[in-house]
């Protein structure tokens, strides 16, 4: 049969009833099919994070773990807010994330694949989230899409993804979304409004469980009604609508006491987080962070490029704000979302870094997209098929970049966790089992492994081998300067770099 033919016959197929309702099926079903291969590609983006270990942080969690004596007194523990150390030394009360680190070491133990399988597989769960969101809030499917895209693969917080323990942002910010979508359900009306008002309120408290930094939801909550739903002055003026927003104000209040005691009781927390001079400077950081991915973390220099980025942004914003796609009022909603999200993200004197941006996210997402689409809406029609050909040539280069600038962004924590597994691998080659309270000397560690505290190491080796007593040194120079005396059943381990494995001896200071 010839291709004329061919087509003719697929021609007269579309034409009979059966074509025709597998043809509005497809049609039906294209949204989704979208947003599938959106969450395909960014699976695509972060399976080689499956093969990566622990790091820092995940140690004290996973020692915590080990050590609890038993499931009950470790929950009860973690929801004990009068006691900020115990199950686990942190300086948040977030006792969520403790029961589900909790749960993931009794489920995975030290299998690191899996841990990151059930991130990233909750940053895909958001990511629909944010496709539901966007379309709901804009009732445009481009911006749905777009949104879910750049939300997926924005590489400021990759790292949020790919680190276990920052695992934190993204498990919160699935009931934060989850809460926040329900009750955009139950403003909508019907006969499952009262369920889907329990299950925002459920989830909602869920998020302020897993992380203090989803407690800006009281203002969306109220935000919801206000700018998206009340249709007139009168519907604004009426006390019984905003009847319903009084549990979540209650228990946003009660949360916000907790977390005032657990601040003004943790040195480390009363120190590093505060309102002051640092505020400002912090805040613009956050906003240059989604044009210029950078990690300000690591520098306090706000540099004349991440001036530009800043500027670029807030145009964006005025441009959305002013001239957005969609229904009424949803731009300004979204511009609130994000303007409110990064506020506490920027109380911290350790200045600004991208992984913290996670649980603003969402809004950024669908600002961009907004944007995006805005630009789309006024291309000149006479352009046609070139229009659409420029348009699909730039969404693959932005999703090109982002997955490239996300691989970068990763590289030190993905060194960072391989350091960490050489580290333990060589130890255990050398030393299959050490007995109690053996006093271990590491030498040559890697700055990245020990920033800050050598609790992550001492952590990291009880896994393995018990309560043993670790001190570790940056270079061989700083161990001799120390002049220690060593005891017959002391250890000194030098650690070997993975370029120095051959002409490297990790006994080498017997």
């Amino acid at each position: 049969m010839n291709a004329p033919a061919k087509i003719d016959r697929v021609q007269q197929w579309v034409q009979r009833p059966k074509g025709r309702a597998v043809i509005a099926r497809l049609q039906a079903f294209a949204p989704q099919l979208v947003l599938a291969a959106i969450l395909l590609i960014t699976f695509a983006a972060f399976a080689p994070t499956l093969t990566d270990w622990f790091m820092r942080d995940d140690f004290l969690f996973l020692r915590a773990a080990q050590t609890a004596s038993s499931p009950w007194d470790y929950i009860l523990d973690s929801f004990d807010y009068r006691t900020t150390g115990p199950p686990v030394d942190y300086t948040f009360y977030r006792p969520l994330f403790q029961i589900i680190s909790f749960a993931f070491y009794k489920a995975f133990h030290l299998e690191a694949w899996a841990h990151h399988l059930v991130v990233v597989g909750v940053h895909l769960a958001n990511v629909v989230f944010v496709w539901l969101i966007a379309r709901k809030l804009t009732g445009r499917l481009l911006i749905a899409h777009g949104a879910a895209l750049i939300f997926a693969l924005h590489p400021a917080y990759p790292t949020a993804v790919s680190w276990i323990n920052a695992g934190v942002a993204v498990l919160a910010t699935l009931p934060y979304l989850a809460s926040l979508w329900l009750f955009l359900k139950h403003l909508d009306g019907g006969p499952r409004r009262l369920w889907y008002y329990g299950g925002s309120f459920l989830a909602f408290i869920a998020a302020l469980l897993f992380h203090p930094e989803t407690l800006v939801l009281t203002a969306l909550i109220v935000l919801a009604y206000g700018l998206l739903y009340a249709r007139s002055t009168r519907d604004l003026l009426a006390v019984g609508p905003w009847l319903r927003l009084i549990p979540f104000v209650v228990a946003a209040i009660a949360y916000f006491q907790i977390q005032s005691w657990v601040r003004d009781h943790s040195l480390v927390q009363s120190t590093v987080f505060g309102f002051g001079p640092w505020f400002d400077d912090n805040y613009w950081r956050y906003l240059a962070l989604p044009i210029y991915p950078y990690d300000l973390g690591t520098s306090f220099t706000y540099t004349p490029r991440h001036l530009i980025a800043t500027i670029v942004f807030l145009l964006i914003s005025v441009t959305v704000g002013l001239a957005g796609p969609g229904r009424p009022h949803a731009t300004t909603f979204v511009l609130y979302w994000f303007y409110f999200a990064i506020m506490p993200l920027s109380t911290s004197l350790l200045g600004a870094s991208g992984r913290k941006l996670y649980t603003a996210g969402p809004s950024l997402a669908i600002l961009f997209a907004m944007f995006g689409v805005m630009l789309w809406d006024a291309r000149p029609r006479r352009l046609g098929g070139w229009a659409t050909g420029l348009a699909l040539a730039l969404l693959l280069a932005l999703t090109v970049g982002m997955i490239l600038r996300g691989v970068e962004t990763k590289a030190s924590f993905r060194h960072a966790m391989f350091e960490s597994k050489q580290l333990i691998d060589q130890m255990r080659e050398a030393y299959p089992s050490l007995p109690p309270d053996t006093r271990v000397y590491l030498v040559d560690v890697p700055v990245l492994l020990v920033a800050l505290t050598d609790n992550y190491v001492r952590d990291e080796l009880r896994l393995y081998y018990g309560d043993v007593e670790v001190r570790t040194f940056r270079s061989e120079a700083k161990f001799r300067e120390a002049q220690l005396e060593i005891g017959d059943d002391d250890i000194v381990f030098g650690y070997c770099p993975p370029l120095d494995l051959r002409d490297c001896d990790p006994l080498r200071f017997q």
